[in-house]
C-alpha cells in the first residue's frame, strides 16, 4: 500500500494518451499507454488514470498531484481543423491576419508560400467602430452591423466568431458589447493581447476549441462514480487546467 502519495503526469496526443506515475516514497516510475478518445478526450484520461492506479495497486486517495498537457489544440491549428471560424474586426483592418507582422521565411525569396491565414478573407468582416491609441471613441460601435455580420457568418456555416477591434487593449468595451451580441447566436472569443495581429490571432485560435473537449471540467465525469480514477481526477481537476508542472 502506497502511503506517501503518487504524482501522475498525462500527455494527451491525437493518437495516444501516455501516463506516468511516480511513487513519492521510493521514486519508482510506472507507465501506461492507451489510445486517445478524440470524441471525448476526458474518457481516455479517466480510463488511463484508473488503469495506472490499478497497475500500481494504489487507491485514488494516494494521488498527491495530477498534471496534464495536450497537443490536441496545437494539432487543430496546424492542420487547420476545428470549428469553422469567422472574424469581426474594425473597418479597414480586415487583412491584418493576412499581412501578419511582415516577417518572411526568407527576405529575398519571392517564391516562398506563406501559410494560409487563420481565417479566410470571406469570413473576415469589418465593423464600423474606432478607438484612438488612448482608448477614446472616434467611431461608436455599430451594434446593428455586428448583429448582421453574425447572421451572415452563421449562414456561411461558421460555428464560432473571433472579435478583435483596434486599440481594444486600452478599452475593450466595444469588444465586450459585440461579444454579447454575437453570443446570442454562437460562441465567440476575446483576448487581452496587445497589437492587432497578436490579438486577432489569439482570438481566432481560441475559437477552434469548440471541437476540442473541455477536459478539466469533464474528466471526472467520464469515469464511473466512486471509482479511484474518478476520485483522483475530481480531487485534482483544477490542476488539470495547466500543463504538467512541477509540484511545489
Amino acid at each position: 500500500m502506497i502511503s506517501d502519495g503518487v504524482r501522475i503526469g498525462i500527455d494527451v496526443g491525437g493518437t495516444f494518451t501516455d501516463l506516468v506515475a511516480v511513487e513519492a516514497e521510493n521514486g519508482r516510475a510506472h507507465h501506461f499507454k492507451l489510445p486517445s478518445t478524440p470524441s471525448d478526450q476526458a474518457i481516455g484520461i479517466g480510463d488511463g488514470v484508473a488503469a495506472l492506479l490499478a497497475q500500481i495497486g494504489a487507491a485514488g486517495q494516494a494521488v498527491a498531484f495530477l498534471g496534464h498537457g495536450t497537443t490536441v489544440v496545437t494539432n487543430l491549428i496546424i492542420e487547420r481543423r476545428g470549428a469553422p471560424t469567422g472574424l469581426l474586426t474594425t473597418a479597414g483592418f480586415r487583412d491584418v491576419l493576412e499581412i501578419g507582422r511582415q516577417t518572411r521565411p526568407d527576405l529575398y525569396d519571392y517564391t516562398v508560400e506563406r501559410a494560409p491565414a487563420l481565417v479566410p478573407r470571406h469570413l473576415r468582416l469589418e465593423i464600423p467602430e474606432r478607438l484612438d491609441a488612448d482608448g477614446r471613441v472616434l467611431v461608436p460601435l455599430d451594434e446593428a452591423a455586428v448583429e448582421r455580420a453574425a447572421e451572415v457568418l452563421l449562414a456561411q456555416g461558421v460555428e464560432a466568431i473571433a472579435i478583435g477591434f483596434l486599440h481594444a487593449y486600452r478599452d475593450d468595451a466595444h469588444e465586450r458589447r459585440a461579444g454579447e451580441i454575437v453570443r446570442r447566436v454562437m460562441p465567440c472569443a476575446l483576448s487581452p493581447c496587445r497589437r492587432r495581429y497578436c490579438r486577432n490571432s489569439a482570438n481566432s485560435n481560441d475559437c477552434r476549441r469548440p471541437l476540442s473537449t473541455p477536459m478539466p471540467g469533464r474528466a471526472w465525469r467520464a469515469t464511473s462514480p466512486g471509482s479511484s480514477g474518478a476520485w483522483c481526477v475530481r480531487r485534482c481537476r483544477r490542476r488539470l487546467i495547466s500543463s504538467i508542472r512541477t509540484a511545489a
